[in-house]
C-alpha cells in the first residue's frame, strides 16, 4: 500500500493520456493489467502489480468520493 500511495501521489506519466473520468480510470487499469500480462522479469511484474493495485485504488476512491457526496 505504502507503493501504491506514491503512485497516487506522483501518478505515471501514462496515466495522464486518460481523462479523469470513471471511464478514463478504467481504461487505466486495462492499460496497466496489459503491461503486467507483458511483463517477462519478476521485477517487471512486481512493477506492474503496484501499477495495477494503484490503478484499482484510483478508481475506488473515485467511486467512493462519489458514494460520499450522496
Amino acid at each position: 500500500m505504502e507503493q501504491s500511495g506514491k503512485v497516487l501521489a506522483d501518478i505515471p506519466d501514462t496515466w495522464r493520456a486518460y481523462p479523469n473520468t470513471e471511464k478514463g480510470k478504467m481504461d487505466i487499469i486495462v492499460m496497466e493489467y496489459n503491461e503486467l500480462r507483458n511483463a517477462m522479469t519478476d521485477e517487471e511484474k512486481m512493477h506492474e502489480l503496484v501499477h495495477v493495485a494503484s490503478a484499482c485504488l484510483n478508481l475506488w476512491r473515485c467511486l467512493n468520493a462519489k458514494h460520499s457526496a450522496s
